[in-house]
């Protein structure tokens, strides 16, 4: 999934706050991505 060498993984970031980050990426991107196309149809139908 991500491109991180696997020793800076594992020295830098804890696994367990790499799955907090991953899955705080995965849940915030779709939901600002919405926010966004929604905001660009209404100010292009506007």
């Amino acid at each position: 999934m991500f491109n991180y060498p696997r020793g800076v993984l594992h020295r830098d970031i804890k696994p367990d706050r790499a799955l907090a980050i991953f899955v705080s990426v995965t849940v915030v991107y779709p939901v600002l991505f919405v926010a966004r196309a929604m905001v660009g149809l209404g100010t292009g139908k506007q």
